[in-house]
């Protein structure tokens, strides 16, 4: 039962607040509980990702999902940015707005079909890679 409160406990400090902590707490869980092993640790971040996948994807995939949040917006391509100004500019800034938000639909709609793949990913993970994951920066995982 210990052992099940502490990895509750690492994991909720994995989800709210971040990586770093959470390896700072481990020798401390691992003293009280008698020693987490590194497999504990491995599928707790497991199951910490998985449930930060199911929440993600399920934040992105409904309707203004990715348009609706500034940090997965999908803005007009640079690449084309010419384009863009010139339809603006002879008044089809409409054409431009419309592509746009179905760039960010299909977006969305893709993220409907991305959880099978997260999930596979983050279950095929070694402890190697979970352990990178826990050193890493905020964007390892």
């Amino acid at each position: 039962m210990k052992k099940k409160v502490a990895l509750s406990l690492a994991l909720s400090c994995l989800i709210l607040g971040g990586c770093v902590e959470l390896m700072t707490m481990i020798p401390s869980i691992a003293t009280q509980t008698g020693g987490l092993t590194k497999s504990d640790i491995t599928n707790g971040l497991k199951e910490a990702l998985v449930v930060g996948a199911i929440n993600s994807v399920s934040i992105a995939s409904v309707s203004g999902g990715f348009s609706g949040n500034p940090l997965i917006s999908i803005p007009f391509p640079q690449e084309a940015i010419i384009v863009k100004n010139t339809l603006e500019k002879a008044g089809l800034a409409n054409l431009t707005a419309n592509f746009e938000k179905s760039l960010n639909r299909a977006a969305e709609e893709a993220t409907k079909k991305s959880l099978p793949i997260l999930k596979d990913a983050i279950t095929g993970m070694t402890i190697t890679d979970a352990l990178g994951i826990l050193q890493g920066s905020d964007t390892a995982a």
